[in-house]
């Protein structure tokens, strides 16, 4: 039976949104110390059912308003010093959970990079390679130890080890540092499959150097096939230069790794390894295509749509330049200081795409999908939202709606018909 509850005048209330689904939100009294500086958008630290189990919940709405009826539990902690998600966020997912009939937990989770939820029930483990050196923090080194002992453990475990009742914060900071992991992150065992990419050095990028080169390989007939076949296949003299890949470039000239090793021991040939769809960005920044009389007049259509609607289709055949467009709409809206999503069907076909905006935006461009790690996903949000200026082209699948955009000026929809 729950007594009624008053309230003193320097009493403060917070409605948080639980990872879990259950519906609405929870309301819980905020100690003055968390009050004075509690923001919505704010990570606290609650408890949540019969027991002691802590979890990561992201506060909504600050009040003075008791819930009728019930004594509030307390919350224990902030997690932040400033909020890590945006008003508008928070907005959008009120939505998204009304128009889908879902529970403000499931959004949560959803949106939110998994390191940023932890709860007692969260596994951490020691971060793979050797153990860091002595650090003199004497509460990692007993974890550490602990780690070795028992190889993983809850942080209800960890607090017991520490002999703190909520060790979130310390974990939080121990994650942050790349010293420990989760154990969902290291049972995912993912390993990006990787592509090899070959490439001329510094020392061979100019005509002179390339035709002397020809004249030393006169004797190694191989190897010389071997760069004539790079030079056709990197269009190597062109205005529009292509990365190639190691297996392609072998293929093609019938040649041998052996072959390819003794360029690369001679310094003509670099070989670099990134994860597949994430292609090199040695190539020079090409030349911006001129438009066609129907691209250029299309693009003005694309314009005059915006003044009148949110949204404009575009529908074109395959190869029939939309690309182009939309590297000059995003153009036109990174140099209006606004960012940018590009939205793709499937991330892993998108190397030519990423490829192109790397080439015209350089260090702007960020990459976000689902294969990342939860602490590259973190990492990216929180660059998001304290340098909002530094990634203004984001491209990604759907999962990227979430992130903490504070100047979305343009959604690029790309492959709008497709299934997912």
């Amino acid at each position: 039976m729950h007594r009624p509850y008053t309230c003193g005048p320097l009493s403060r209330f917070a409605d948080i949104i639980i990872p879990l689904a259950v519906p609405g939100l929870f309301t819980y009294e905020l100690p003055e110390t968390i009050a004075a500086l509690a923001k919505p958008g704010m990570r606290t630290v609650v408890p949540m059912g019969k027991g002691r189990t802590l979890y990561t919940g992201v506060i909504r709405r600050l009040h003075n308003e008791p819930p009728p009826g019930l004594v509030p539990r307390h919350a224990v902690e902030l997690l932040d010093g400033e909020p890590v998600v945006t008003e508008t966020q928070l907005v959008f997912w009120e939505a998204i959970a009304a128009h889908y009939m879902c529970t403000p937990g499931e959004v949560l989770v959803a949106a939110l990079p998994g390191s940023l939820l932890l709860s007692s029930s969260t596994k951490v483990m020691a971060a793979a390679g050797p153990r860091p050196a002595w650090s003199g923090d004497t509460r990692k080194e007993m974890l550490l130890d602990a780690l070795e002992a028992r190889h993983e453990l809850t942080l209800k475990e960890a607090g017991e080890v520490l002999g703190l009742k909520d060790p979130m914060r310390i974990v939080k900071r121990y994650l942050e540092e790349g010293v420990l992991t989760t154990a969902e992150e290291m049972g995912k065992g993912y390993k990006p499959r990787m592509d090899r990419y070959v490439a001329l050095t510094a020392a061979f990028s100019t005509e002179e150097a390339m035709h002397a080169l020809f004249d030393q390989l006169e004797r190694a007939p191989k190897q010389l096939h071997l760069l004539m076949r790079y030079i056709e296949l990197s269009r190597f003299f062109s205005d529009d230069p292509r990365p190639v890949r190691r297996e392609q470039l072998l293929r093609s000239s019938d040649a041998v790794p052996a072959d390819l090793k003794r360029l690369v021991d001679k310094g003509v040939f670099a070989v670099e390894e990134r994860p597949a769809g994430d292609p090199p960005d040695q190539f020079g920044k090409p030349k911006h295509s001129t438009l066609s009389p129907a691209q250029a007049a299309t693009l003005q259509q694309v314009r005059d749509g915006f003044d009148a609607k949110s949204t404009v289709l575009l529908q074109g055949v395959t190869a029939s330049g939309k690309t182009e467009l939309y590297m000059q709409l995003i153009e036109e809206a990174v140099e209006r200081g606004e960012q940018v999503l590009y939205l793709l069907p499937e991330i892993a076909l998108t190397t030519q795409i990423i490829g192109r905006l790397r080439a015209r935006f350089g260090d702007r461009v960020a990459v976000s999908h689902s294969r990342l790690s939860q602490r590259e996903r973190a990492e990216l949000w929180m660059q998001m939202l304290r340098e909002p200026d530094r990634r203004t082209v984001i491209v990604g699948a759907r999962s990227e709606i979430f992130l903490p955009f504070t100047k979305l000026g343009l959604v690029v929809v790309d492959e709008e018909h497709a299934p997912s």
